[in-house]
């Protein structure tokens, strides 16, 4: 796939691996300000993002504390969208701790990350995959207590402990045509404003824009 060239805009991959040997991975987009270089702007974003998905400790809970113990994260993936900078590859290898019984392959929690503007092109998503039997109610919906944790872990991880860094969580529109728009349009990042988790199982899928 050829990446778009978005000024300071750097492509995250969260990338990990289910207990069936299957990979996922979640792909995000950080914007830096201009003061930063990309080295730098990836030495201070990745121990604040990662804590969404590697700390197994911290409240609210984030997903290794939900994640079952045959699943894991395994790295970070960082390329700046200049269209020179090399990837960034930083290992993060950390299994899930919940032994509950692990809900079906595939199943996820989905994250909505909103800015403030309409429409698909300015809304994301994150898929939390290999959660277990001990986040879901016996109405089969997941349990509210996880999606106010995770939800608030996103939030921290992506939104609140970024503010003053120089780097900001962004929605990059990759400028690929569609029915209205059959010549495609120039890409572009917007910043985001809230992230939202609903009330029912989704799964992992994701698109790259």
């Amino acid at each position: 796939m050829q990446l778009p060239v978005i000024a300071d805009t750097i492509r995250v991959s969260v990338e990990g691996l289910l207990g069936n040997g299957a990979v996922w991975a979640n792909v995000i987009h950080l914007r830096k300000s201009g003061a930063l270089t990309f080295a730098g702007a990836i030495a201070v974003a990745d121990p604040v993002i990662a804590h969404l998905w590697t700390d197994s400790t911290a409240s609210p809970t984030g997903w290794a504390t939900l994640g079952h113990t045959t699943s894991s994260v395994q790295r970070i993936r960082y390329t700046p969208l200049d269209g020179l900078t090399a990837t960034t590859i930083v290992p993060h290898v950390q299994a899930g701790t919940n032994s509950n019984d692990q809900l079906p392959p595939g199943t996820a929690l989905v994250i909505t990350a909103y800015t403030a503007n309409r429409g698909r092109r300015y809304r994301g998503r994150i898929y939390l995959p290999a959660l277990t039997e001990g986040s879901n109610g016996a109405d089969g919906a997941p349990l509210s207590i996880t999606q106010s944790s995770l939800q608030t872990a996103a939030t921290n991880a992506l939104i609140t402990n970024l503010v003053g860094t120089g780097v900001s969580y962004v929605i990059a529109s990759y400028g690929r045509p569609d029915a209205l728009n059959p010549a495609g349009w120039t890409p572009f990042a917007t910043n985001v404003t809230s992230l939202y988790i609903d009330g029912r199982w989704d799964s992992q899928r994701r698109r790259s824009h």
